[in-house]
């Protein structure tokens, strides 16, 4: 707005509209008849108290929204040490409004939840142009294992029975079904014998299976749904399968913002308060347009750089 009449210290506003004050005071003009039954050269007594009324409405007003605006972390100024007081910041040295208010604006959404969608909302406000975007990994690409909970029973659930150890002679290079020899861990193991439920490779997560023998002896006749190395461990024994609903969440920046220690730790510091325990994250850069990764020694960062080439968004 122009400096005017309307518009003094304290009541300016970066804006195109009129001063609120000389809506109200036209407003005013208009009510009493306007031209008519005013001056219209701004001046005598009739304008002079209606100014001042409109000038005292104004400040009322101005008043009004200072407070409403500062009742808004995102957006406030005088009020912002109260409102980082209210959710714990730390203001870092050299801080702006503007970074101070980002930050504001990130912990508002606190409250949502950690769903995606909320995280996202809270590095956008963080990050600003900075975020290129939130890399999370699609069902098709999370292996799952097992496959199914209903085939083959969970191993916790099996009978409790004299426990057999034994190791594969040969390995499954390609899922399917197998005739494999088994070697005993100790010369007096009992033979497998047919309806057998075995893991194999228990404890290792991604690779454990349980399968149902389906011929007697050394030699185990089963399905695999999973590849396994010569020498892998099989047992009879209760083992639970593990499964977990962790996520690992690779959040693109600017290379300015990856590489800074500084914004690292901010990101950091949200992402400890939005994500769940089981959840994990990693600052990453572009590569290429659209392209995260791969990481090649020499010119690949720890870090920063993912291990395998990815598309920045899931498809």
């Amino acid at each position: 707005m122009h400096f005017s009449a309307f518009a003094p210290f304290g009541m300016l506003r970066f804006s195109s509209k009129r001063p609120v004050a000389q809506v109200i005071f036209e407003s005013l003009r208009q009510s009493i008849g306007g031209d008519e039954n005013t001056r219209a050269d701004f001046a005598g007594p009739m304008i002079a108290h209606l100014y001042a009324t409109a000038m005292a409405l104004a400040r009322v007003q101005r008043g009004v929204d200072r407070v409403n605006e500062n009742r808004q972390p995102s957006r406030s100024e005088e009020a912002i040490e109260l409102h980082e007081r209210d959710y714990r910041i730390v203001v870092p040295s050299g801080a702006t409004y503007d970074e101070r208010r980002a930050t504001l604006a990130a912990a508002e959404l606190l409250a949502q939840g950690c769903t995606i969608d909320v995280v996202e909302a809270a590095l956008l406000a963080l990050l600003g142009d900075d975020l290129i975007g939130v890399r999370t990994h699609t069902s098709a690409e999370v292996t799952i294992s097992p496959s199914s909970w209903a085939l083959p029973p969970a191993s916790w659930k099996l009978p409790r029975v004299a426990s057999k150890w034994y190791r594969l002679s040969v390995p499954v290079v390609d899922p399917g079904s197998y005739t494999l020899g088994c070697v005993g861990l100790t010369g007096d193991t009992p033979p497998i014998v047919a309806g057998d439920v075995i893991t194999v490779d228990p404890g290792k997560l991604g690779i454990q299976e349980t399968v149902t023998t389906t011929a007697s002896g050394s030699n185990v006749v089963a399905t695999f749904a999973l590849t396994h190395e010569a020498d892998a461990l099989v047992t009879t024994a209760p083992w639970p399968t593990m499964n977990s609903t962790a996520r690992h969440i690779l959040i693109v920046v600017t290379s300015s913002v990856a590489r800074s220690k500084a914004w690292r730790r901010k990101v950091g510091a949200l992402c400890k308060r939005m994500l769940r325990a089981a959840d994990r994250w990693s600052l990453v850069e572009e590569t290429s347009a659209a392209t995260l990764g791969p990481f090649i020694a020499g010119a690949g960062i720890p870090g920063v750089t993912v291990l395998t080439e990815i598309p920045t968004v899931p498809v």
